[in-house]
This record gives structure tokens, sequence and C-alpha cells, in this order.
């Protein structure tokens, strides 16, 4: 079994080094996502496929704050070679945490 690096060949959607595929024709998808290790593996995979077009990707508080997300989905854009896929940072905390709060607060 060879290396990512390996199996991501000119013929697989890696050009110059950087992976290639996103397909205009695709299914349009927006990814919102906490991008740390497991999640920017995902994204590579599916600027990758010729079956998704990712038109942009929105960042949120989870496996790494908003602002380390934002920064992982910039970079993962460039390497993939997509620095056209627009990068929206979301909230820096949990929204239903803070609902259910103010939920409680009012009750009282």
């Amino acid at each position: 079994m060879g290396t990512i690096a390996e199996s991501l060949t000119p013929d697989s959607g890696v050009q110059d080094g950087v992976v290639c595929g996103s397909s205009p024709n695709g299914q349009k998808l927006i990814i919102d996502t906490d991008p740390g290790v497991d999640d920017s593996m995902t994204i590579l995979m599916a600027f990758q496929t010729q079956e998704l077009h990712i038109i942009g990707l929105t960042t949120v508080f989870g496996n790494v704050s908003a602002e380390d997300a934002t920064r992982n989905a910039l970079l993962l854009c460039e390497i993939a070679g997509r620095p056209d896929v627009p990068v929206a940072k979301g909230s820096p905390v949990p929204l239903k945490v803070v609902q259910l709060i103010l939920l409680l607060m009012l009750k009282a």
C-alpha cells in the first residue's frame, strides 16, 4: 500500500504538487468545518473529486479555535490550488450552548 503522496499522481489529480480536480460541472458544495487533521484530509479529497465543485468553506469553533480553523481552511484552498474559493469565519463559540444558557436564564 502506497502513501497518499504516491497515490496522488498527475493522472489522479495532482499538478505541480497541488491537488486539483474539482469540476465546475460537479455538485456545488459549501463545507462548514473546523478543519483539524480529520476534516483537512476530507476537504483535500473533496477538492480532488470531479463529482464535487467546492464553492466555499465556512469555519467554526470545534477541534480548533475559529481563528485556527479559518487559517487552516485558507491553507487547504491554497494547497488544493483553489485560492479562488471563499472562506468565511464563523462563530468562535458553540451556538447551541449559548442558546441553551440564554433559555435557562430566561426561565429562572
